[in-house]
């Protein structure tokens, strides 16, 4: 197994081989060697949804979400509009 330096290395070595060279087939073959070797010091960031971090986001669908909007929509309008409550800005 290769350092991290050692790849950083070898990875600058072979972008300046290609960028001096005028064999396409074997450039072809050099980048995509470049590539492999970019993934392997920067492996892709895996990204996690609010919804995985609660749970299994399989059981989560469309009609959930429509679901809660309702019965907040019914909830705010079974309110008293006659009531006095503060407004949040401070107005």
């Amino acid at each position: 197994m290769f350092t991290k330096n050692e790849l950083e290395t070898i990875l600058y070595t072979l972008e300046g081989y290609i960028q001096g060279n005028d064999d396409d087939k074997l450039c072809d073959e050099l980048v995509g060697i470049c590539d492999k070797i970019v993934e392997e010091l920067d492996p892709p960031k895996v990204t996690i949804t609010p919804q995985e971090l609660e749970g299994d986001i399989s059981t989560v669908t469309d009609d959930d979400y429509g679901n809660k909007v309702d019965r907040l929509v019914s909830n705010m309008a079974a309110s008293n509009d006659n009531e006095f409550t503060h407004d949040s800005e401070g107005c």
